[in-house]
């Protein structure tokens, strides 16, 4: 099913996705990790269609750029969690693209900010819906016939269980990458801020609620056969 077809790992945003890139990169010898920075996808082409596996920040569509066969997998996580974690990591991160901008703001003047709705309102439907308009029938009814594989940040080691028994995977060592080392939760944030994300979130909550069930079925399934 896999055989001679790119792997394509829709990275979205603080949801484990840099510690699943580099575990895909030890499983792939021939894999393609795109940061978004320098060169653009297009010169990527040729790279990307003689490699195995590709993986970054891209939308679902990206596949139509290339001619060789692709399947997706992501990850999704909850979302309430997944925006105050990217406010934190872009408040600590001197060297990502939105430091400056973030690094004197509260979580309330970043979730008030309209440069910022992208990211704090329904980012991860969004990516199922090739980056346009968050749309919620849309992107369940991708995530359902054109992703291969959902993966559920909170279950990370469950999710790596699916993909070593689908996909072969022999190498699942790994190193959390861009955790904040200032472990910090939602109750360290007012009811206010809380409920403000999640209002802004209904269609992310929605997507991840299903994406859970999903999950939980695919699990009890490989659990049955073993």
């Amino acid at each position: 099913m896999f055989h001679n077809k790119l792997l394509i790992f829709m990275h979205i945003p603080k949801a484990s996705g840099a510690t699943l890139r580099s575990i895909i990169q030890n499983n792939y010898k021939k894999s393609v990790n795109w940061v978004g920075k320098g060169k653009g996808l297009s010169s990527l082409k040729k790279k990307v269609e003689n490699s195995d596996a590709f993986m970054g920040h891209v939308y679902y569509g990206i596949h139509k750029k290339y001619s060789k066969p692709s399947f997706y997998i992501t990850m999704l996580r909850d979302p309430v969690d997944r925006v105050i974690s990217h406010y934190l990591f872009m408040k600590r991160s001197s060297g990502h693209i939105h430091h400056e901008k973030v690094k004197d703001l509260t979580i309330e003047q970043f979730l008030n900010c309209k440069f910022f709705d992208v990211q704090t309102k329904n980012l991860q439907t969004r990516y199922f819906c090739g980056g346009k308009t968050p749309h919620l029938t849309q992107a369940i009814k991708v995530m359902e016939h054109n992703i291969y594989f959902v993966g559920i940040t909170e279950r990370f080691d469950d999710s790596l269980k699916i993909l070593e028994h689908d996909l072969g995977w022999n190498n699942l060592n790994y190193q959390k990458i861009n955790e904040n080392p200032n472990k910090t939760s939602r109750s360290d944030f007012s009811k206010e801020v809380i409920d403000q994300i999640t209002e802004n979130n209904q269609l992310d909550i929605q997507l991840y609620e299903l994406a859970k069930k999903i999950f939980e079925k695919k699990l009890q399934a490989i659990r049955t056969d073993s």
